[in-house]
């Protein structure tokens, strides 16, 4: 009958990126290595890549569908296009500029 304030959970910091960041550790990917080798070295990149894009963009769900061509590089900065996101219904979208 009456609505209660939602308890809002902290914010994942920097000290916890770092340690997801250390569960999926990432070395370069031998151009010799076997197939299966090399899928699994870019599957770690992929992660660490989402993780910290995720993080720096605060992105939740939109993450999910995040096509790589909407990181654009240009000078020393990467921008992000997010194209829709559940608080942008009429697809508008915005860049966020990633540290």
């Amino acid at each position: 009958m009456h609505g209660r304030p939602v308890e809002g959970k902290p914010a994942a910091g920097v000290p916890l990126l770092r340690a997801l960041l250390q569960t999926r550790p990432a070395g370069p990917v031998a151009a010799d290595a076997p197939p299966a080798v090399r899928r699994a070295q870019v599957a770690v990149l992929r992660d660490r890549c989402l993780l910290t894009v995720g993080f720096f963009a605060a992105l939740r769900r939109e993450l999910a569908r995040l096509p790589v061509d909407h990181l654009e590089h240009v000078e020393d900065a990467l921008w992000l296009l997010v194209a829709r996101s559940k608080a942008d219904q009429t697809g508008a979208g915005r860049r966020v500029e990633l540290p």
